[in-house]
Order: structure tokens, then C-alpha cells, then sequence
């Protein structure tokens, strides 16, 4: 039987562009962290097909 444990993960970016993606990102129903969990999943399938 295997576990999921979170991770966290810290990123440095400019205020501005933050805000305006977290903007975007709520119209569309997505958290921050949604989209960054998305990006990984998408860079770690791919890597794997590759």
C-alpha cells in the first residue's frame, strides 16, 4: 500500500506578475498551487513519454 504525502515547494517571483496570474488563474477556478501542480504533473508525464 503506498502513501501520497505533500510536498511543498517555494518560488521566487516579482509581486506583479504573481498577482496578476493568481487574477487569471481564479477566473478560470484555479488556485497558484493548481497551476503549479499541473505544470509538474505535465513536465513529469512528459519526461516520462520521452
Amino acid at each position: 500500500m503506498s502513501t501520497t504525502t505533500d510536498t511543498y515547494v517555494r518560488a521566487r517571483i516579482d509581486t506583479n506578475t504573481k498577482e496578476r496570474a493568481a487574477s487569471a488563474l481564479e477566473s478560470m477556478g484555479l488556485s497558484v498551487s493548481d497551476a503549479i501542480r499541473l505544470l509538474m504533473l505535465r513536465i513529469a508525464d512528459e519526461h516520462r513519454q520521452g
